[in-house]
This record gives C-alpha cells, structure tokens and sequence, in this order.
C-alpha cells in the first residue's frame, strides 16, 4: 500500500507515452539548430558551397545544363547537397552582407539535422536526447556544409535495410529494400565520406538478412544504389570512371596540401573533437552541451550498447577507424559517428538505471537517507528552475539581438591566418588586404563571404625579408600594395612581382616599420621604430631627427592630407610642411600629459580638416588649428585614455579603438558629434550590448560599403556592416 501510496503522487506520469518524449526531442534538437543557423558566424567552407549553389541556380538559370555536368569548381565533393543549396538563389538578389542566402541554405542543413535526431529517437528517445544537445553535431549539421543531409540519408539506409529484413512478407520487404538502397546511393551523392556505411549495410545483410535475402537482392539493391548515385551526381553524367577517379584522387592529394599540413593535427585529432566540446563558439553554445558525455558513455558503453545495437558498434568502430587512418582531420569529419554513439551511450544509461532500481527496490536505500519532500517543494523546484531558464534564454536571445550586423571571424573557421590582425586597408575595387602575424591575408569580399572564394595568404618570409609577421599595410592609389615588416618594406606590384627594401637601403637603422602613408603627390611615407624614409617613386628619403626634423624616431603612425604630413611618435606629434620650398617642421610634445603615456598610436585628419590623435595613455587628442585639446576620462565619457585607432564614418561620426591601460582587451567606442561638441553621444560597444567580444583593437578600417573592419589582437578580424546610426 506504501508504494501505490507514493507512486499515487506522481500519477500524472501514469498518461506519458514515449511518443511524447520522442515530440520534446524533435522540439529541443529544432530549437537548438535553429539558434545555432542564426547565432553561428560563417564558416571556412561554407562561402565554397553556397557558390557552388549560386552558380549552379545562374547555370540552370540560363538553360547551360551542359554548365550544370561540366562544372568542376568543388569537383571533389558529389554534387546534390550543392544542387539543393541553389534553391535561395532562384528567387533572391545577391549582395554581400545579406545573409538571407545563408540562412536558406543552413536552414535546408538543419532540417535534415533534425530529421537526424528524430530517427535516433524512434529507436531511443533518451539517444536522440543526447544527440539533439551534441555541440559538434548542432555545428555541423546547422551549417551551410555538406554533413546533414548525407548521414540523414546513411542512417536512413541502415534503418530501412533492418526494417526490410525484419518484413515477414516479401512484397514488403522489397520495398524497404528499395528505400534502403536509394538512401545510401543519395547519401554517397551528397559526400563520399558516407560511402563507409557500407561496411555498416554489410553487417546488417550478414547478421540478419541470412535465410531472408538472396544474391539477386544483393545486385538489385547495389545496381540501385548506383544508379541513385549517378543520377543524382550530374559531374559524373560525361566520362564517369575518369571524373569519379578525379574526384576522389583529389583527397589523397588534399591530404598532403597546405591546408591539411598547416593545421598539423596529430593522428588521434578524432578523439579530440570526439571527446570536447566545440571549442570556438562560447557565445552560441551556452547550454550545456553532450559531447563529453556521449563519447565517454559510448567508450564504456561498448559491451552493453553492441549487444543491443551491433550495428551501431560497427558503424562507430569503422568510422573511427577510418578518421584514425586518414591524414585529413577536419572537425565536421567526426558527425558521422555521433548517431551511433548517441545510441551506445543511452544503452549504458538504461542499463545503469535499471540496475539502480533494482538495486533500489531491493536495499530501500533512497527510502533510508533521503527525506520524501512534500508537494509544494516540487512545485517550487520546478518553478525556480523554469524562471532560470526562462531569464537564461531571455538574456541570451537579447544579447543575440544586439550581436546583430557585428561578425567575427577567427583563424579556426576561416582563411585568417591569424588572430592577430595588426592593420586592414582596403583598395578602391574593394580588396581587402589584412596584416596578420603570420603574414598577408588578401580577401575579396563576395555574397555571403567577407572573404570570397579567391582568399589567399602570402608568406612573407619566402619574399626576401625575414619573419613573417606583416605589421602594416598599405594599399596605395596605383592599385600596388605596401607591406611593413619587421625589418623592411615589401612593394607588391601584382602576381609574383614583389619588391623588397631592407632597413638600410631607407637609409635608417633597423627596427619595425609599423606606419605606411601615401599623400596626394604619390609619394609614400614609411613610419618605423627606429625613423622615417620617404619613396619618390624612384629613391628613399630618411627624414631627420632633432629641432629640424621629426621630434622622435619611434614613429607609430602617419597621416597625410593636402601639403601636410602628420607623424605619431613616442613623444608626441610632428607636421611636416610639404608646401614650402624649404620643408618646415612643427613639433608638438605630448609627454607631459599624465601617467601611462605610451606614445600616439593613430593620426586622422577629418572631413572638416581637423586633426585628431589618439594616445597610449593621453586619451584622445584633437587639433582645431592653434592649439591641442584632449579628451580625457577626467572631462569625457571617454573609458580608458588608452586610444588605439580612430575613423570617422561619416562627417562628424567617429569610431575608436580603446584598450585596457593595465591588462589585455578593450572595446569600440562611438563619438557623435553631428549636433554640436556641447551635445556630443558617446556609446561604449562590450560583449553585454554589441556583437563585440572585449579583444583589444589594433587597426580600424572602412569599405566602399561604409562597413566597418576592425582587427584585433586576439580575436581575430570584426566586421560591422551597421557602421551608420
């Protein structure tokens, strides 16, 4: 009577069916990849993909079906996915910085992710539970990438060849059969990695179709699975043996390319992204995630799980397997696994529970140790814990809001080099060119991609000068570029034609070149720690330093405006008269302006002619023509003194790059100033109320589009394509 007594209270659970669990899976795994498809950044190869689709949809556009067979950009990858993603192209403008492309496109991948995770949880809900929370998954299969739709339709394949065995009539069985084998020719058209789950259909026709299925099944069902393939792969339509060759010739080749060998990832790279949670994304995945779990309880798992699910142990053991073996090791490489861990894992659990309650039923511990709290404690339980979540949510759904028109890309998901991005400079057809530590990135931003289909990145150790950080960058009116380095210049002309200039043939010391300039003559002017040296086109200039000449040596940035040339230095600012026949000199000497002075970082003259530097320790300082008037935390809203870059973005709008005076990051800061200098706005831009994550900024640069770059020193590149309020 005690124990109807107590499962009385809790009869509600009497009318759960597994049909319900089953609906809150799919609900959970819809909502996550829904916020994932809208908070995730874009990702390295998604801008390969959706050109893929874009030119897919302008070729069948035009009716060039031969286009359509004989497209070969991507070629190493089948081409349904790819087919599927041109459908937002058929009826969508292309422009960069719409994303509405994109969105389509992730929003095709996270419906298959879904479908995914409820075909987990028909066979377990509490597995589809752990897939649907799978970081690793949600990422990949909530992105415009190749992943969802094939291991949707592998699983498909395995699930409908067990159904169709299991069938006591054969009419039945034929046609799971049918649907089986087009399932895993369709997954095989959409990426070859899913071709492994062969080994897994192998198994399953071994294990369980013997005494069901004949050698004539077995031909009707590969003949089929071929014929799916091929017809839905339209690059292997013309001369197939020699495409299906080069396609998959070109990952062994991959394999040893650049990419794959400066990644270096060791042998067992799997077993990480296996056992960790997608590391790159804080901001999107701050719920707790399964990754962990699912792969430690899959590991001790395997006894129990493959004696329910061998099928699913083959399937894990091979695919790992083969990840082990291949030299490529990308992250997304690791999603075809995680069904059947998912599956592994929840058999332990079960298995764990069970015995728990056996346990349980038998010694009465729980019965002995634990008090039997009334009603009212459950209700307010459950109460608190849905206002957390609920306040969670709310919280996180309004920073998102706020984190709109603000991208960050970072080296792990995109062509960057590296986090470090120590200038940006855009040239007139809109190429962006970004000085980085580990050298020149040069990008041309495309629909959907700040960095196109055509990024590429220049070693500048190979050019002649050693290192290879590029500390500035300067893209200069005749449409060559400027790169500053640790001990000289590189002058790119184009293609393979670069021109080196070391320290000494500038006729100044070695040292950093940290500024490049170029005024309105032509003439470029390169800042170093150690001087300046001026290039006419044909010869250097070093400028002097003393009363005549530069106030300091270390000159940290330059601005030139109509006969004026305006230096930054360690000490202060100097102006350099180009419109007299005699140069004149005018110094300015800033140290005496408080504690933490660290030099002038940037000099802007606006779009009303007035001068503006900003300071290492000075806070800002602004130049109205006869005397130097600073903004300091002391008179402003100024937060820090410590100014990196200033931009204006439109006449009288100013963007600022502010650090931290005494530990890494800093923020972006808006001054308007459009109503007056006595009714001035300032806004600060934090992770709590922009998309900004508190790096600190390095360089700050504009588009032709009026978006705004910003590189930083530890987080990579920003872009803020809503520059205008």
């Amino acid at each position: 009577m005690e124990e109807e007594s107590r499962w009385s209270k809790w009869r509600w659970l009497k009318g759960w069916r597994r049909s319900y669990s089953v609906l809150l899976v799919v609900l959970l795994a819809a909502l996550l990849r829904a916020w994932a498809a809208w908070q995730l950044p874009v990702d390295f190869d998604e801008p390969v993909y959706l050109t893929a689709g874009r030119q897919y949809a302008h070729l069948m556009q035009s009716g060039d079906w031969s286009g359509v067979i004989d497209y070969a950009e991507n070629r190493e990858h089948p081409a349904l996915v790819k087919l599927l993603y041109s459908l937002p192209y058929w009826f969508m403008d292309e422009q960069f910085g719409q994303m509405s492309q994109l969105y389509f496109d992730r929003g095709i991948s996270a419906l298959f992710g879904v479908l995914t995770v409820l075909l987990v949880a028909l066979l377990d809900p509490l597995a589809g539970l752990l897939l649907a929370a799978h970081s690793m998954t949600i990422k990949y299969t909530s992105q415009a990438y190749l992943e969802a739709l094939p291991l949707f339709l592998a699983l498909v394949a395995v699930l409908a060849l067990r159904r169709g065995i299991q069938q006591p009539m054969a009419s039945r069985r034929w046609w799971w059969l049918l649907l089986s084998a087009a399932s895993f020719g369709a997954a095989i058209a959409g990426k070859y990695t899913y071709g492994m789950a062969v080994v897994t259909l192998a198994f399953v026709w071994w294990r369980e179709g013997r005494g069901r299925l004949r050698w004539i099944h077995l031909l009707a069902y590969g003949g089929l699975a071929l014929v799916i393939f091929g017809l839905l792969n339209p690059y292997l339509w013309r001369d197939p043996f020699v495409r299906l060759w080069q396609s998959l010739f070109f990952h062994t080749q991959y394999a040893q390319g650049t990419d794959v060998l400066r990644a270096a990832y060791p042998w067992y790279q799997p077993f990480v992204w296996i056992f960790f949670e997608v590391p790159w994304h804080p901001q999107v995945f701050f719920f707790p995630t399964s990754d962990t779990l699912v792969a430690i309880l899959a590991l001790l798992g395997v006894g129990v799980g493959g004696k329910k699910y061998p099928w699913a142990l083959v399937w894990a053991g091979t695919g790992l397997l083969v990840l082990l073996v291949w030299p490529t090791k990308w992250p997304q490489y690791t999603i075809v696994l995680t069904p059947a861990l998912a599956l592994l894992a929840a058999t332990l659990v079960r298995r764990v529970v069970k015995w728990i309650g056996v346990q349980e039923s038998y010694w009465n511990y729980l019965e002995e140790m634990l008090p039997r709290p009334p009603r009212l404690f459950w209700i307010l339980v459950f109460g608190l814990s849905l206002l957390v979540v609920i306040g969670k949510v709310a919280y996180e759904f309004n920073l998102a809001v706020l984190r709109q028109g603000w991208l960050q890309v970072v080296m792990d998901v995109s062509p960057l080099p590296s986090n470090q991005v120590y200038d940006v400079a855009v040239n007139d057809v809109g190429t962006v060119y970004l000085a980085t530590a580990n050298g020149l990135a040069v990008w041309k931003p495309e629909a959907g991609s700040p960095w196109g289909t055509g990024a590429q990145t220049v070693q500048l150790g190979k050019l002649g000068l050693d290192g290879t950080e590029a500390l500035t960058v300067l893209a200069s009116r005749d449409g060559t570029v400027w790169v500053g380095t640790d001990n000289g210049v590189l002058h790119w002309r184009g293609g393979v034609d670069w021109q080196t200039f070391n320290m000494a043939q500038m006729g100044i010391r070695p040292g950093r070149v940290l500024a490049l300039e170029q005024s309105a003559d032509g003439r470029v002017w390169v800042g170093a720690t150690t001087g300046v040296a001026m290039w006419d086109g044909t010869s250097w200039t070093a400028l002097p330093v003393g009363e005549i000449g530069l106030l300091d040596e270390s000159v940290f940035c330059i601005a030139a405006e109509d006969g004026r040339v305006w230096f930054g230095s360690l000490y202060g600012v100097t102006l350099l008269d180009l419109t007299k026949e005699q140069w004149s000199w005018q110094q300015f000497d800033f140290r005496s302006l408080g504690l933490g002075w660290g030099g002038v970082a940037d000099v802007m003259v606006d779009s009303h002619g007035v001068v503006w530097a900003a300071t290492l320790g000075g806070g800002l300082g602004v130049w109205d023509g006869v005397e130097w008037n600073f903004y300091r935390t002391s008179n402003s809203q100024l937060p820090f003194n410590t100014v990196h870059k200033i931009v204006e973005v439109q006449p009288d709008v100013y963007w600022l790059g502010v650090g931290y005076p005494t530990e890494p990051g800093g923020m972006m800061v808006r001054l308007d100033r459009r109503a007056g200098a006595q009714a001035e706005r300032w806004r600060v831009y934090l992770p709590n109320n922009s998309g900004y994550q508190g790096q600190e900024p390095l360089s700050l640069a504009l588009d032709g589009q009026k978006r705004l770059w910003i590189g930083t020193a530890t987080g990579g590149l920003y872009i803020y394509d809503h520059p205008q309020p």
